[in-house]
């Protein structure tokens, strides 16, 4: 299936902090509202929990149910045992999923977060 990966390709100005390859999902808490920090533009990794501007659609060798187990782990390394982990791991697999399903394998996409509507929305490299 495919599915969002860091990818160290950022541009001027960008980050890559993550790992290559490693699964990528939006974050499950909106970002934060200085302009500065860079969390309204980036994913973190599942692996590293690190973000990068830069993200890549790629062909993995999982099936639904280790992504939804490996965004799991995720959440519960960061700390948040109240919320229903299972049903947030869901929602971010199955988000991730959506979003690289309407993309070739390879492309390259930035995050953005729209302020506006309260969603991510994703460009093309060199979009």
């Amino acid at each position: 299936m495919k599915m969002l990966t860091i990818t160290n390709r950022p541009g001027a100005g960008e980050f890559c902090w993550g790992i290559e390859g490693e699964l990528a999902v939006a974050p499950f808490i909106p970002p934060c509202s200085r302009r500065d920090c860079g969390c309204d533009r980036s994913h973190p990794g599942l692996n590293s929990h690190k973000a990068s501007t830069a993200l890549m659609v790629r062909e993995v060798a999982l099936d639904f149910d280790d992504i939804v187990t490996a965004c799991a782990a995720h959440i519960e390394h960061c700390g948040w045992p109240e919320v229903e982990v299972e049903k947030l791991a869901d929602e971010m697999a199955t988000a991730a999923a959506e979003v690289a399903a309407r993309y070739a394998d390879g492309t390259v996409l930035r995050p953005v977060y729209d302020r506006t509507r309260l969603a991510w929305r994703y460009r093309t490299s060199g979009a």
